[in-house]
């Protein structure tokens, strides 16, 4: 399992476990998956989708800029807005 934190400048919007992580990233779409080697990148605009341990997919709209970064099973996600 992964634990996720999604981030924006007032609240934070989730935090939790999860089976998987895809993000709008700069350079097209990433998925993370436990054991994902570390990584950091620029988000853009886009939907951001993620499947808690109980297999259900939620889904977060990213309206600006964001960063990533995964640290063996840590998933941080910081966005603007």
């Amino acid at each position: 399992m992964l634990h996720i934190k999604v981030i924006a400048p007032d609240r934070m919007l989730y935090e939790g476990e999860a089976r998987s992580v895809t993000v709008p990233a700069y350079h097209g779409q990433l998925q993370a998956l436990p054991a994902h080697a570390p990584y950091v990148t620029l988000l853009t605009e886009g939907t951001l989708f993620l499947e808690n341990e109980r297999g259900e997919k939620q889904q977060f709209d990213l309206s600006g800029t964001g960063l990533l970064r995964i640290d063996h099973d840590r998933v941080t996600v910081l966005i603007d807005a």
